[in-house]
């Protein structure tokens, strides 16, 4: 038996048909952290472009309303109304035969800014950035360009 724990979604994923209307009122734009900081993303949002099953969430950390308690934009313009402020994290327990304890790793980080110039120079990037330049859903949908000027 193990005993989960799940963040609240803030969007009722039985009722979201994923038309992206919250993502487009949210006027809050934070760094959008799955494409690297290159583009930003909104407070509304699906975490990758293939993500399964399509359902938008809130980010409570950066959203208007959980920072300032006004807002609600997503709410107003939902046409499912699915957006819901009141859900609260979940803890469920369910049957495994088997836990697999994987360790992982974070990528290194380009600290080095007198060596490489990452932190001065615009156009000088990580691997990790690299590849999601080079993403069909990345930031420049696969073109190769510059970040400093999209060129």
């Amino acid at each position: 038996m193990a005993k989960l724990l799940q963040a609240p979604r803030y969007v009722d994923m039985d009722r979201c048909i994923a038309c992206g209307v919250c993502a487009s009122k949210c006027p809050k734009k934070v760094p959008d952290l799955f494409n690297e900081g290159l583009d930003t993303r909104k407070a509304a949002y699906v975490q990758y472009a293939q993500a399964v099953p399509l359902s938008y969430a809130i980010d409570a950390e950066h959203c208007i309303y959980f920072e300032k308690g006004k807002c609600r934009a997503c709410e107003k313009f939902c046409p499912s109304d699915a957006i819901d402020f009141s859900q609260a994290d979940t803890t469920f327990e369910i049957d495994i035969g088997a836990v697999i304890l994987a360790a992982g790793l974070k990528p290194a980080q380009a600290r080095l800014p007198e060596l490489y110039g990452y932190d001065t120079c615009t156009n000088v990037i990580t691997a990790m950035q690299f590849e999601r330049i080079l993403s069909a859903t990345g930031p420049y949908q696969g073109h190769v360009v510059r970040p400093s000027d999209g060129q």
